[in-house]
């Protein structure tokens, strides 16, 4: 996806303004992978950020699981 995407898909999300900075930051740490689509920048998840999104949901499973379950 590109940035003004995710930001479409988000309904209360950041703006682009918002959004781009961050996917700088997340492609620095090598979270995001991306390359130029004509006059696009079309991004992905690289193999460190499936390992890092893996990773918070079972922290929020963890953290607030029970919270899910009273819910039901």
């Amino acid at each position: 996806m590109y940035g003004t995407e995710i930001a479409k898909r988000r309904a209360e999300g950041p703006d682009p303004g918002t959004i781009y900075p961050t996917l700088e930051s997340l492609e620095g740490r090598g979270q995001i992978q991306a390359y130029q689509l004509e006059a696009t920048k079309v991004y992905w998840l690289a193999p460190k950020g499936r390992s890092g999104l893996a990773e918070a949901k079972r922290f929020v499973v963890q953290a607030y699981g029970d919270i899910a379950r009273e819910a039901d």
